[in-house]
């Protein structure tokens, strides 16, 4: 897969596309949407005037992971506006018409599982998924029986009820626990999994046990509600919490807006190793192809 189909033509076309769309605000960080009467979208529906992620991997010569990712990443980005739309210029700007971005997908998805607040190396199913990936980057990989054997493992593991730390590294690798390239979500969802990694950074006001005791709050009222809820009548958890626990429920919110605050930044880690994997992709000599941007 060629980025721009070696076309430097095609990229400047949908440059001009990208800064035109920052410059009047027609651009929106979040889910992917195409507004022709007002000619105003995401980042995909603007470059396709669409919505499909394949038409922009087809246009484009971006891997069908990495077009399913462009607006989900952007999104999570958006705490961040000006990040994410530098973010988005870059996607385009720093990809050297025909390099081969085939790859580039599996390198990101790897890239995630190998940060070490995740921890995967502690783990033997950690130790596992990033073991396939890597011999999915070789030109020997991994088998479909080997990938299921994997998921087989995730589902039968047991984990303690308050690992929070590993049952968050297990769903990242189960979202992860499939050749990146099978279709356009295994990225998306890892990255997905691999955010949620910020709720688990240390947080001098929220301990462990503070988050245990949140648990099995929120899980008595589930059970004492039981009642209410068969008789189909309304119930208001965050002020059953704020009742029985009102400063724990406090701090609890507080937890919530620092983690909150945090995502973005988290997301902006992945978009800038995104791009720097899109920028190591090396073009051969451009072969303009006519193809037309529209």
């Amino acid at each position: 897969m060629s980025a721009f189909h070696g076309d430097p033509a095609i990229q400047a076309a949908l440059l001009t596309r990208i800064d035109q769309a920052l410059a009047t605000n027609a651009l929106s960080f979040g889910v992917t949407r195409w507004d022709a009467a007002t000619v105003q979208g995401s980042a995909l529906g603007i470059s396709v005037e669409g919505t499909n992620a394949e038409h922009y991997a087809e246009r484009f010569g971006y891997p069908l992971a990495l077009a399913s990712l462009l607006d989900p990443l952007a999104e999570r980005m958006a705490g961040e506006p000006i990040a994410a739309g530098a973010f988005i210029r870059r996607w385009v700007a720093d990809v050297a018409p025909g390099a081969p971005l085939g790859r580039a997908a599996a390198r990101l998805l790897l890239w995630m599982l190998e940060t070490p607040d995740v921890g995967m190396d502690d783990d033997p199913l950690g130790r596992t998924s990033i073991a396939l990936h890597r011999q999915w980057l070789t030109d020997d990989p991994p088998s479909p029986k080997d990938w299921f054997a994997l998921r087989e493992q995730i589902l039968d593991a047991e984990v303690p009820l308050h690992d929070f730390r590993r049952k968050a590294r297990l769903a990242l690798c189960e979202a992860a626990s499939w050749p990146v390239d099978q279709g356009g979500s295994v990225l998306v969802e890892a990255m997905r999994y691999w955010l949620d990694f910020a709720a688990l950074e240390p947080d001098a006001d929220w301990s462990d046990e503070d988050e245990r005791q949140k648990e099995a709050t929120l899980a008595q009222l589930w059970n004492e509600q039981s009642d209410a809820r068969a008789a189909g009548q309304p119930v208001s958890y965050p002020d059953l919490f704020a009742a029985v626990a009102p400063d724990l429920e406090t701090r609890f919110r507080a937890h919530l807006t620092r983690t909150t605050a945090r995502l973005p930044r988290r997301a902006a880690l992945l978009g800038e190793q995104c791009l720097t994997l899109l920028g190591a992709a090396h073009a051969a000599s451009p072969a303009p192809t006519g193809l037309d941007l529209r």
